[in-house]
């Protein structure tokens, strides 16, 4: 999450690129599509993340990068 809202703070950064993004914190702001991302983006989510995640919280990773 950090990479993504720090690519929002500043101009000069043009593209992001994260690996396997844990985007709880802002789970809310993205299902009410209230968080906007104005920068290129490039998430790679490893196969076994979003499954593992899900096992523990009611949070679906790829759910929310489509929403972003």
């Amino acid at each position: 999450m950090t990479a993504i809202a720090v690519s929002e703070c500043d101009e000069r950064v043009k593209a992001t690129v994260t690996l396997d993004p844990w985007l709880w914190v802002i789970v809310e702001k993205i299902d009410n599509r209230e968080y906007k991302v104005n920068t290129a983006q490039c998430h790679v989510v490893s196969e076994g993340f979003s499954p593992e995640v899900e096992k523990r919280m009611d949070f679906n990773t790829i759910k929310l990068i489509k929403h972003l």
